[in-house]
């Protein structure tokens, strides 16, 4: 087969301004309010609305950063006071780089999350068709392409994560790798370079993804003999290796945030958001489901692959491509890719149906196992976007199949229909929700009013609850820039803590945090619910509250001190030298006492109970226990009890924590050396139990969402002197 030859800047120009028509009418209405709405597939959840909001938020804060303090540019303003709080999410570098001119003509984080979006369809849209008709399809077989990899079922489902669509620049790198191993030029090599950077630094799940996509791709290359010039993968190999090293700073906030917060997910997760082999099969198993879910219900079928990219991949795979880059040595290149990229998002237990079952072991397990940072990646089901660019590459080769009809007196028109009602079977547009923003109706007043005041102080927004809420505040605060002690993402460590004593607010409790963590304004939403209206209506009442501000939909309420803890009686350490100490599980526990801040005992959270004891030569009344964790925030117990025995026996719970106060004000006072005080009463102790409770209600769940392991690396007591 010979080759339609390299596209020309007309043919790509054309390219784009067709799939701009496309998406805009794909996403209709969006365009009409682009800095007003999101859209949605379907009906949004709570959690679906604020994924939107953060996506939102994250974009926003990264254009803002990145031309003022971009050394800062994960010291995000939200989850105040956590450090690299961008680190809980994605970044997009990428994405927020490419919609930076419109935030410096017109600041809007919705308008720059819908314009990324439409950026997303438009030039992935683009890049396929080009690197379609390079392959050696032609112009209209590129644009079905094109069409297949924007719009497929795996998009349309994906429309509430930007992130997740951000493969834009996926097809540029095969194209431009395509041409560097072909002609190993440096221009060719260099552009190469940049696009992977651009694509790598677009997902933290896509570097991972695509970069092993990279690798397959040349390992296929060279097994399949495909055409390389002398030198060609020696250079792109070290090309790949500096685009690896300029990511690195943008993984290093992940590292450390990793250790210092010990972050992790349920492994269960990375099952139950995976692919299954039905999300392939079912178009083509279920046609005529197929036909009625997606022409009458406006439904989808399955999140994947659909039936006309299914068909015309085969197509693609019989013909092959461009004898200049490999002619069917090329088409079984991108099917080994295909299968491959299918087999990883099927997960870690790969399985044929939707439903809970115990599954083959996926290769997802031991990239999980060996490769750093992958066992981070829940949701293996993300891989099946490089499956679907290798179908989507096959599909337009094969597209020509029925474009051509070699040796009949096929019309040509006809093909081009025939064509275009088979793009339409997989690229018909599931039913849509229209999501108004949090402003739809401007800028509410009170954030015009905190963007006014001086400084970089830190607000607290009430009532702090439900998820949608708190991504909200984050979006909005995209209009002042202070910092915010709300937030909302995969991993909020100490988040439960907030939640549960600001439900109280102003209380001792609630005022005595917010002060210490330097929190200057507290803003309560009238709407919100019934106790904020109370409290805006009688803070003269409070005492330590001031307030600055009032419109009939919120309050601003100054923290001017708090109340002081009550006494504490005279004390002074216990020495532990003699003592002996125990634990359920988990490493030797005689690290905490041995002095050294450096070492530590660790224990695995599980469900079940867990404990660490102490046990004294003789009786002492304590007064306090002392916790310390140097800097690993992420071993603090999120729940935890204190028992107390004279003789081993018989145990009296001391203290009940449901939800654990959190070392927050260490993070500015001394982040090096966090710790937890918990008082006692001063009865007489022997034997000191500090218990894990077992997780017994569905309300505690939360807790344990992100906590792998508690631990701590010294244990201080006290006892009363004096009487």
């Amino acid at each position: 087969m010979t080759g339609t030859g390299r596209p020309t800047t007309l043919v790509a120009i054309a390219f784009l301004a067709i799939y701009v028509l496309l998406t805009i009418a794909y996403t209709w209405p969006l365009a009409e309010r682009l800095d007003a709405t999101f859209v949605y597939p379907g009906l949004p959840s709570v959690l679906g609305r604020a994924d939107l909001y953060l996506t939102s938020s994250i974009l926003s804060w990264i254009a803002h950063q990145i031309i003022r303090h971009p050394l800062r540019l994960f010291e995000a303003n939200f989850f105040y006071p956590l450090p690299r709080s961008l680190a809980f999410s994605e970044h997009m570098l990428a994405g927020a780089l490419l919609i930076l001119p419109v935030d410096l003509v017109h600041h809007s984080p919705v308008l720059e999350h819908n314009v990324l979006l439409l950026v997303s369809f438009a030039l992935g849209a683009t890049g396929v068709a080009l690197l379609v008709h390079e392959l050696g399809g032609s112009f209209v077989a590129a644009l079905a392409g094109g069409a297949l990899f924007a719009f497929n079922p795996l998009r349309q489902a994906q429309l509430g994560h930007v992130q997740a669509l951000s493969t834009h620049w996926m097809p540029f790198t095969l194209l431009f790798l395509h041409r560097s191993l072909r002609t190993a030029s440096w221009r060719a090599g260099l552009l190469f370079a940049a696009t992977l950077l651009l694509q790598l630094l677009s997902s933290i799940t896509y570097l991972y993804y695509f970069g092993l996509a990279i690798v397959l791709f040349l390992a296929l290359h060279a097994v399949c003999r495909c055409p390389a010039a002398p030198g060609a993968y020696r250079r792109v190999f070290w090309l790949g290796l500096a685009v690896l090293v300029a990511v690195v700073p943008t993984m290093l906030p992940y590292v450390v945030q990793r250790d210092v917060f010990d972050l992790a997910h349920d492994p269960m997760q990375s099952v139950y958001f995976s692919a299954v082999g039905m999300h392939y099969l079912a178009a083509m198993l279920a046609p005529a489901d197929m036909l009625q879910r997606r022409f009458i219900d406006g439904r989808l079928l399955s999140p994947m692959l659909g039936m006309a990219t299914g068909l015309l991949s085969v197509w693609g795979l019989w013909r092959g491509g461009n004898v200049e880059y490999g002619g069917r040595r090329l088409a079984i290149l991108y099917g080994g890719l295909a299968l491959g990229f299918a087999i990883v998002s099927l997960g870690p237990a790969m399985r044929m149906q939707i439903e809970p079952s115990i599954g083959f072991p996926g290769p997802h397990a031991w990239f999980a196992r060996y490769v750093p940072g992958f066992d981070a990646l829940r949701v293996p089901q993300r891989a099946g976007a490089i499956t679907l660019l290798a179908l989507s590459v096959l599909a337009g080769l094969g597209a020509d199949v029925v474009l051509s009809r070699r040796g009949s007196r096929f019309p040509r028109s006809v093909g081009v229909a025939l064509l275009a009602g088979l793009a339409a079977l997989d690229c018909w547009r599931p039913a849509l929700s229209v999501v108004p923003a949090p402003a739809d109706g401007g800028v509410p007043a009170v954030y015009r009013w905190l963007a006014a005041q001086p400084g970089n102080f830190a607000i607290v927004e009430l009532p702090m609850k439900e998820s949608d809420q708190e991504a909200a505040y984050m979006l909005l605060s995209g209009y002042h820039w202070k910092r915010l002690v709300n937030g909302y993402s995969g991993f909020v460590p100490g988040h439960e803590y907030l939640i549960h004593v600001l439900a109280d607010f102003p209380d001792a409790a609630s005022v005595r945090l917010m002060h210490a963590l330097g929190v200057r304004y507290v803003v309560a939403h009238i709407r919100g619910g019934h106790r904020e209206a109370k409290l805006c209506e009688r803070v003269g009442a409070r005492a330590y509250l001031v307030s600055r501000y009032r419109d009939p939909d919120a309050c601003v309420l100054e923290i001017m001190g708090a109340p002081a803890l009550p006494a504490q009686p005279a004390d002074r350490p216990v020495s532990l030298v003699s003592a002996r100490l125990s634990s359920s599980a988990g490493d030797d526990p005689g690290a905490v006492a041995d002095g050294d801040l450096a070492t530590h005992w660790l224990q695995p959270v599980t469900w079940r109970a867990g404990w660490l004891q102490v046990d004294l030569p003789a009786e002492h009344q304590l007064t306090r226990v002392v916790l310390r964790f140097a800097r690993h925030f992420g071993e603090y117990p999120r729940a935890y009890q204190v028992a107390a025995s004279v003789d081993g026996i018989q145990w009296t719970t001391l203290v009940d924590a449901a939800v654990a106060e959190p070392p927050l004000a260490g993070l500015l006072s001394h982040p090096e050396d966090l710790a937890m005080e918990i008082r006692l009463p001063g009865s007489a102790v022997r034997h000191l139990r500090i218990l894990k409770p077992q997780l017994m209600r569905i309300d505690q769940i939360p807790l344990y969402l992100d906590w792998r392991r508690w631990g701590l690396h010294e244990l201080e007591l006290y006892e009363r002197t004096g009487s």
